[in-house]
């Protein structure tokens, strides 16, 4: 058998004497653990084993917030991005995202950030729906119908419990309006 270096020969020979009843950990896998995930730092932190350690737990606590701070972040520039292009239909966010929500449009925020950025004629069929339902607030006994173009999930389900839930609600609205 022939070995390449001293290191693969120390491994072989720590790795027989487990087999015959001496237990020794493999500190070469392990420290070799810690230097691949240190190996782009700069100086002892990369070169020191004890310095590696803390650098790397140090390394992994920081992915860790940043993989939560990241979708933070993504959610704010969708919002920002859907701002923009409502202000291009002359409309507001919050208005926006409520009749949306109130007409059962099932579109969250990621695909409608798409959809004002690579189809502005659907995002334009989406305001112009939301503007109609906005000028109708508290006029609910005369619903005009629907744009053509757009499918709401409603058009979509067979069951009078949504279609219930929506009247009850709709009457309550009313009702405060007209107090």
């Amino acid at each position: 058998m022939v070995f390449l270096s001293r290191q693969v020969y120390g491994r072989l020979h720590r790795l027989r004497k487990m087999h015959e009843g001496i237990t020794h950990p493999d500190r070469t896998n392990k420290k070799n653990f810690i230097f691949r995930m240190t190996w782009h730092f700069y100086g002892r932190r990369r070169n020191c084993y004890t310095i590696a350690i803390r650098a790397a737990q140090k390394m992994l606590q920081r992915a860790s917030k940043n993989r939560h701070q990241k979708k933070i972040n993504m959610k704010a520039l969708w919002v920002q991005r859907i701002t923009a292009a409502l202000q291009e239909h002359q409309f507001e966010y919050t208005p926006f995202m409520s009749v949306l929500s109130e007409a059962d449009v099932q579109l969250n925020r990621k695909v409608l950030h798409d959809i004002c950025i690579y189809e502005p004629r659907t995002f334009q069929s989406l305001v112009e729906f939301a503007k109609q339902r906005y000028n109708e607030m508290g006029l609910y006994d005369a619903v005009a119908p629907v744009p053509p173009g757009i499918m709401t999930r409603s058009m979509f389900e067979k069951g009078e419990k949504i279609k219930a839930k929506r009247e009850i609600k709709r009457q309550k609205l009313g009702q405060k309006i007209l107090k």
